[in-house]
């Protein structure tokens, strides 16, 4: 009973695997195309993080 409970885990672990991870065989050039990762800079981050910080505060003195 342990053995076959333990065996029903590995193939559900097996599976969710192979349907979460995308396969280059499966997709083909599909999987080439949207591949590319664009990286945002420290000053990007900082910008972005400034007007965040810039909202919040208009919305907070609004909302008062």
């Amino acid at each position: 009973m342990n053995s076959r409970l333990g065996l029903i885990a590995l193939l559900t672990l097996l599976t969710s695997l192979t349907l979460t991870i995308p396969s280059p065989l499966l997709l083909g050039k599909k999987f080439e195309r949207g591949n590319r990762v664009f990286a945002q800079t420290v000053t990007e981050r900082e910008a972005e993080a400034d007007r965040l910080l810039e909202q919040g505060i208009q919305q907070y003195s609004t909302s008062k």
